[in-house]
This record gives structure tokens, sequence and C-alpha cells, in this order.
């Protein structure tokens, strides 16, 4: 490759994150608006067809940040390269305090969320990034899940630490497999919808397991669950 289509590719790499930062911005400001205007509407006296209306329009809404959201941290992922920072980090733990805060989501839609771990050893990561992994793939297993639950398993594994998290949702075919780490690519349009989601969260989830060295596999098949196995070394390279 030449010179000059290296540096324009840089240069187009550099004007689609200025894009994307600008995008994020302009879209966050009336957003906030909306919010504000939302919460001073919840305070009125509506009509039972008026409360309907704006919960429809507070949910919509709050999707729409959650899209935002999710943008806006795809795209602080791409900007950082290789930059982490790093420090020795027990991903028990960090499972732990997710499991805490979506066991209640999962307890309301009548699932399970259990942990089967042995002790681990520390790994060389950015605390935040994993916690933001370990939430991605647990809030997409309730989403997708009606019956039975969701298992993280930890353990020990070649230098390093592997997590599957397991449901006992309807599955994916295989071939979907291969696109589900695309931005926005979502196996059903219609549950998709009703259930909230960006099509962005296993992206997010595959870039931060790339800045960490890491891997992820799937396996999955029609009405026996989705597992997803991720594995991070202990030291990240110098």
């Amino acid at each position: 490759m030449r010179f000059a289509e290296i540096t324009d590719r840089v240069d187009l790499a550099r004007k689609k994150q200025e894009f994307q930062a600008n995008l994020i911005h302009e879209l966050k400001t009336p957003l906030t608006a909306v919010s504000g205007f939302i919460e001073a509407l919840e305070e009125e006296n509506l009509s039972p067809e008026g409360k309907s209306y704006l919960a429809i329009i507070k949910r919509n809404t709050g999707r729409l940040n959650r899209l935002i959201e999710d943008l806006a941290r795809l795209s602080e992922l791409e900007e950082a390269g290789e930059k982490l920072e790093k420090e020795r980090v027990n991903l028990a733990e960090i499972v732990q305090s997710v499991v805490k805060i979506y066991g209640p989501q999962a307890a309301k839609k009548g699932l399970t969320l259990k942990v089967n771990q042995e002790p681990l050893v520390t790994i060389e990561a950015d605390p935040f990034l994993l916690e933001q992994l370990v939430i991605n793939l647990v809030d997409n297993a309730i989403r997708y899940t009606e019956q039975g639950g969701i298992t993280i398993s930890l353990q020990n594994k070649n230098q390093g630490v592997e997590m599957e998290v397991a449901d006992t949702g309807l599955g994916l075919a295989e071939e979907q497999l291969p696109r589900i780490f695309e931005r926005f690519y979502v196996v059903d349009k219609s549950r998709s919808r009703k259930t909230g989601g960006t099509g962005l969260g296993l992206a997010i989830v595959k870039h931060i397991i790339l800045l960490h060295q890491g891997k992820i596999s799937v396996r999955s098949a029609p009405g026996a669950g989705t597992a997803f196995i991720v594995w991070l070394p202990e030291k990240q390279p110098e």
C-alpha cells in the first residue's frame, strides 16, 4: 500500500470520528430539553389518554438516549486505540457487582441470574471497560430470555480468565452468528423494538475484548439458548 493511500485512510478515519462526535453532541442537546419537558408534564394532571401518549414519548426518548450513549461509547473505544487504564483486576468482583445491579431486573421477568466460579487470578485490564463488557452481555441475555435464566461461569484458563455468559433464550441460527457483532445488526427487529435494544451492545463488547487482546466466541442453536465465551489474558503486552 502506498504512503498516500495510508494517509488518505487515516484522514478518513479522523473525519469519521469528528463527524460522530459532532452528531452525538447535536443529538444530545435537544433530547435533554425533551426529557426535561417530559418530567414537567408528568407533574401535570393529564387525562388518561394524555398519560398514555406521554408514556410512549418517554419510552422512545429513553431508547434514543440509550442509542446515543452506545454510539458515544463505541466512538470513544475506536478513538482510544490501544490506550487502556490498566490495573490488576479481579473479574469475579466485577461480575458480582453487575449481578447485584441486574438481579432485580432478571427476577422481574421470572429469570434466575447466577454465578459459578473458582478462585480467579487477577488480570491486567481497564476495570471500567470490563464492567461495561459484563453489563452488555448480561443486559443482552436478560433482554432476549423469557424463561429459565442466565448463568455466568468463570475459570482460569490458558494464562488468563475465561467467562461464559449463557442464557436459555430462543437461540440463534448458524447463519446469524457471523454478523451479531456488527453495528446495528438485529436478529429480530420487532423483538428488538420491544426490548429496547440498540444493535450496538455486542459491537461494544467486541471492541473492549480486542483492546484487551482477548477473544470471544459464541455457541448457540435455535431453541437451545446462547452462550458468549470470553477469554482475557492475565497480562497485557507492553
